[in-house]
Formats: C-alpha cells, sequence, structure tokens
C-alpha cells in the first residue's frame, strides 16, 4: 500500500541512502555534525537537532541513572558485606556458648549423679541404723544436748 509522508522519512532517514558511498564514518550522524545536511537525492534532511539532542539528553540521563544506581549498588554491597561480617561473628558467639552449656550440662548431670549417690547412701544408713524412728531419736537427742550447753554457757 502507500506510505504516509511520516513513514517514508523514517524509511530514508533508516535506510543507507543517508551514506551513498557505503564508507563507515562518513555519514553526518557519525562525523559529530548537528547542522541540518541533505542526503544526495534531495527528499529528505538527514538529522534534525531537536531529535539529536532529545536523544543525547535521553543518553546523558540513562547514564547518569546507571551511575547513580551502581553508586546505590556499592554501598548496598558494603551493607550486605558488613551483614556477613556480623552473621559470621553471631555464629562464632553462638559456637562458644553452645560449648559452654554442654560443658555445664555435663556438670549438671555429674552433681545429680553425684546428689543420686549420697541420697541413695543416706537412705541406706537410715535404715541400716533402724529406721527412720532411730534417726529422729538421734537428731533429738543432738538438738537437745545443743540447748543444754547453751544452757550451761549462758548460765
Amino acid at each position: 500500500g502507500p506510505r504516509s509522508s511520516a513513514s517514508t522519512a523514517m524509511a530514508w532517514r533508516g535506510s543507507d541512502y543517508n551514506n551513498p558511498g557505503g564508507k563507515k564514518g562518513s555519514s553526518p550522524r557519525n562525523s559529530g555534525m548537528t547542522s541540518t545536511t541533505h542526503n544526495p537525492y534531495g527528499k529528505l534532511p538527514v538529522e534534525e537537532p531537536e531529535e539529536e539532542d532529545f536523544i543525547q539528553k535521553q543518553i546523558k540521563i540513562s547514564r547518569r541513572q546507571m551511575d547513580e544506581q551502581d553508586a546505590d549498588l556499592g554501598v548496598l554491597a558494603d551493607s550486605v558485606s558488613r551483614l556477613g561480617m556480623h552473621a559470621l561473628e553471631i555464629g562464632t558467639e553462638i559456637e562458644t556458648q553452645n560449648k559452654m552449656l554442654n560443658e555445664l550440662d555435663e556438670d549438671m548431670d555429674d552433681a545429680v549423679s553425684g546428689l543420686d549417690l549420697v541420697t541413695s547412701k543416706t537412705k541406706e544408713l537410715i535404715k541400716k541404723s533402724g529406721g527412720t524412728k532411730w534417726f529422729l531419736v538421734i537428731l533429738f537427742l543432738t538438738l537437745l544436748l545443743l540447748v543444754l550447753t547453751a544452757l550451761v554457757i549462758y548460765t
């Protein structure tokens, strides 16, 4: 079908008609020129300064945004690195405290075993000495002895 003038202009701008000799670097776009030049066939201008300014502005904005993102990523990388170091320190501290808890648990097991041994020996001693009634008699006589001793000393 027939092309509109806008699509024809785009076709001319994007074609090799801008570079009739086929040599790279010889087009006005590559030479850095910002003035409007015409292609050799005289149909349309090759470049429009407003378009190039807009493109250059967009490129600068994109580069600035990428630089800002790179700086932000650097800050983020530093934060993640510090966080990793803190995690390692916390892990080391947890290992140390786990060892201490294990040692405490072993000491408590030893103490409970010792207490169980003393309790069982005391029970055996009470049984051998005549049971609980003799134990209470001995305890009562010991307390009586202490009270009488205190009375003799204070009178």
